[in-house]
């Protein structure tokens, strides 16, 4: 019930990705002001740990545009009436076919 009505949870995919990225990137300049001050403890576990978070958060934001392409591909797929929108808002039509003629 929670994802047929909302698309809510695929932007907050797309969030959420853009939000392991910054983190990552966080953590990657963390980690090299780290073997700048201190050396390298050993060798290519900053480097790596960071690079692999920030290709996950690429991948889920990704997915998340990917997503809401998808929403509303299948928003013009249902084929809704306008006139179902215009009952619902109070939008008048001025048109000689209005549904409130009807």
């Amino acid at each position: 019930g929670i994802f047929s009505f909302s698309y809510v949870p695929i932007r907050l995919i797309s969030i959420f990705g853009i939000m392991v990225s910054m983190l990552s990137l966080g953590y990657l300049l963390y980690t090299v002001v780290l073997i700048m001050i201190f050396g390298v403890p050993f060798a290519g576990y900053g480097t790596i740990v960071s690079l692999i978070v920030m290709l996950f958060g690429i991948l889920f934001f990704v997915l998340g545009i990917l997503g809401q392409y998808l929403a509303q591909i299948y928003e013009e797929v249902k084929a809704r009436p306008n006139f179902v929108v215009t009952r619902k808002i109070g939008i008048k039509d001025t048109d000689e076919h209005s549904v409130d003629k009807v």
